[in-house]
């Protein structure tokens, strides 16, 4: 409704109750004494009818909300369900949802999202999360195989310093390129001469330049193939004992 129509609330206030009728007006005469209306607010108005009829246009209630999604510091098992129960009512496909997912997660994961070569990306939504469920449960598994106090080190740091995954106290903290991670990398580099020489990471700064290469270069975080991912590598020690 045109605010600019009316001079004041109230008399916006009477112009929606003129155009209720029958139950819809029942639910708001309660509030009418003598013709003038007594609710605070328009809006007010609304609440009453939503409380009764339920959201009488739930997608553009949806595609309001979706936009100011965001995951902010919360792990992925509270944002996720939250976010894809709202994404369900806005009916739009994929391609629309998939970007507006992208705007909400956090910035460590879109980060690595972006390092998946592109005929790798779903393009279907569900197919999508998959995906970036499983480079986190990957990054979580790595690190904790790789070293065993990597979580420990970032216990007496600010809860800002901890990756909102899969889980609020475990879920690792992604190696960014703005350096926002818990080991400083910006002395620290991993090239085609590392892995050529087939030498090993020497400390946590290395393993993370070592872990950010690969990925960007699509090669195994263990052995350096590109056959391959290293959740199905072989000769990971992560995988010993699989069948």
């Amino acid at each position: 409704m045109n605010k600019d129509w009316w001079t004041s609330e109230r008399q916006r206030m009477g112009y929606v109750v003129s155009c209720l009728k029958g139950k819809a007006h029942d639910q708001v005469r309660y509030n009418i004494k003598d013709g003038v209306v007594l609710f605070d607010n328009v809006d007010a108005i609304k609440e009453v009818l939503k409380s009764a009829f339920g959201d009488i246009d739930a997608k553009a209630t949806a595609q309001r909300k979706i936009f100011d999604m965001k995951q902010g510091r919360r792990p992925l098992t509270t944002f996720l369900p939250e976010w894809y129960a709202v994404a369900k009512l806005t009916g739009w496909d994929s391609a629309a949802l998939i970007s507006h997912l992208r705007r909400g997660l956090h910035e460590n994961i879109t980060w690595r999202l972006s390092l998946t070569k592109s005929k790798d990306m779903p393009t279907e939504l569900t197919q999508f999360m998959d995906l970036f469920m499983d480079l986190v449960r990957t990054c979580d598994n790595e690190c904790r195989q790789v070293n065993a106090n990597y979580f420990k080190k970032s216990t007496s740091n600010s809860p800002t310093n901890q990756l909102p995954g899969l889980q609020p106290t475990s879920a690792p903290q992604l190696p960014t390129p703005n350096g926002a991670d818990l080991m400083d990398l910006s002395a620290t580099t991993w090239g085609p001469e590392d892995v050529v020489s087939g030498r090993r990471p020497q400390n946590d700064a290395e393993r993370a330049a070592r872990k950010a290469y690969c990925t960007a270069h699509g090669l195994c975080h263990w052995c350096n193939s590109d056959k391959h991912r290293s959740l199905n590598c072989d000769t990971a020690p992560w995988n010993k004992g699989k069948a």
